[in-house]
């Protein structure tokens, strides 16, 4: 009833007729749009995928050591960041880095250990990636500190980094010389990304970190997943939804939903659109003088599955939210050399991109087992042009007509009520709508569900 009608008249839902598409961070199933994404490739493109953390991460470093106040410093990092958008002098502060770094063999064996195109998991890549964090950063602050840029000593981190290169090159020999019956590596680095959890709460209860060094300690600790969450940006463009649900006859939904069987539930119209179930909303599609441009589109309703796995998505050959040079700095070694992870897009782009496009849609309407009682189905809408994270900007209008009915909760006030007929009575006027339905939600002991019925003495509508 909050989101319905506000004292202003124009900002509610009903007031001005919209339907609000939440992102996916807002929504309650912390599993929406889960895709299991793994990391599968050759030496090229994990060297490649080397480079750019290092970009990302010096990039943060300087931005933190050059502030006046670090502590302002968002920890949302630049996963965009790459040589062909970055100024020569930054591009050449990284070639001196990754000179640095590949001064350590045990660095290019541990890229040709990972290289061998076998499936590596997010926590996996997590571990790995906490191995070699140390090892970047000694490198970055060594460097930053040749070039007067960073004060912070640096003796510390080279021997820290000395550690983890001792550690690095233990572990790839054991790898190398491990017998069938010892642990896989993925298991090793799965185990040490969930004690890199444990530690850095740890780490944050117990340490006395003042506000200005919070961002230094999310740099020393929490960066490498941090950046690992981060990749998913490279993958697919953000996508917001609006929910519905086949019924309304489950009373813990109401109560959930519904706050406490207090507020409504609005049934919308479904039309037949190219063969599928549509609403018709008032969507972004376009921009003129750098305004967005809205039209009315009969946007789909995709049914949400229950019973289906999450969606599996090759990490190195899905980045479609980059442009082709950005892509290239991926897929090419310094030399013009190509990685194997390019073939899918250079053989047929119709194909790939019909996959790409198929796994973006299918894991948006997957959700476990334990959600089935909604039995929803879901409205859901991207955009490449458009920066729609303004929440204002998806408040999509729909058509009157398409707002079937009104159904009262059990425990909706008589005020309530009263407000949302006087709402209704208004908007029947101005849309010169003839009916208008509202509904009460009732409990049925033959059927042990919430059912409605129709309130056929509750005559609203315009008459001419």
């Amino acid at each position: 009833m909050s989101r319905l009608i506000n004292e202003d008249g124009v900002s509610g839902e009903l007031d001005s007729l919209y339907i609000y598409f939440a992102d996916r961070e807002s929504l309650n199933d912390p599993l929406e749009g889960y895709k299991n994404i793994f990391f599968s490739g050759d030496k090229i493109i994990w060297r490649n995928l080397l480079k750019h953390y290092t970009r990302c991460l010096t990039n943060d470093c300087y931005l933190y050591l050059t502030s006046t106040n670090g502590n302002t410093l968002k920890s949302e990092i630049d996963i965009f960041a790459s040589k062909t958008d970055s100024h020569s002098s930054k591009n050449e502060l990284n070639n001196r880095i990754m000179h640095r770094l590949d001064s350590e063999p045990g660095l290019a064996q541990y890229i040709e250990l990972l290289g061998n195109n076998r499936k590596i998991s997010r926590p996996e890549l997590i571990g790995h990636l906490n191995l070699v964090h140390t090892v970047v950063l000694s490198a970055i602050l060594n460097t930053l500190q040749e070039h007067n840029t960073s004060k912070e000593p640096t003796s510390f981190f080279s021997e820290r980094a000395a550690e983890h290169m001792n550690k690095i090159r233990l572990l790839v020999r054991n790898v190398l010389e491990a017998e069938p019956s010892s642990r896989s590596l993925q298991d090793i680095m799965e185990s040490s990304y969930l004690l890199t959890l444990e530690l850095q709460l740890r780490n944050r209860h117990y340490a006395n970190i003042s506000a200005e060094k919070e961002h230094w300690a999310y740099l020393l600790f929490e960066y490498p997943e941090s950046y690992c969450m981060s990749l998913d940006k490279l993958i697919y463009p953000d996508w917001y939804v609006a929910c519905f649900m086949e019924s309304c006859t489950d009373s813990s939904i109401w109560g959930t939903y519904g706050g406490n069987h207090q507020d409504v539930c609005l049934i919308f119209r479904v039309e037949e659109f190219d063969g599928r179930p549509s609403i018709k909303l008032n969507c972004p599609a376009g921009l003129r003088d750098e305004e967005i441009v809205y039209e009315k589109m009969n946007i789909p309703l995709e049914k949400v599955t229950y019973d289906q796995d999450f969606i599996d998505v090759d990490f190195f050959r899905s980045l479609g939210q980059l442009s082709m040079p950005k892509i290239n700095e991926w897929y090419f070694s310094e030399d013009g050399d190509p990685s194997i992870c390019a073939e899918d897009m250079q053989l047929d782009i119709d194909a790939w991109r019909n996959k790409y496009w198929d796994n973006y849609r299918n894991s948006s309407k997957i959700k476990l087992k334990a959600w089935d009682r909604e039995q929803e189905w879901r409205v859901t809408f991207h955009s490449n042009i458009h920066d729609l994270s303004n929440r204002e900007l998806r408040k999509f209008k729909f058509e009157f007509d398409s707002l079937e009915g009104i159904i009262f909760g059990i425990n909706t006030t008589m005020n309530d009520k009263l407000k949302l007929i006087k709402k209704i009575e208004s908007l029947c006027s101005l849309h010169k709508r003839a009916k208008f339905n509202f509904y009460q939600a009732t409990y049925n002991a033959t059927t042990k569900d919430i059912k409605h019925f129709l309130l056929s003495h509750i005559q609203v509508g315009h008459q001419d």
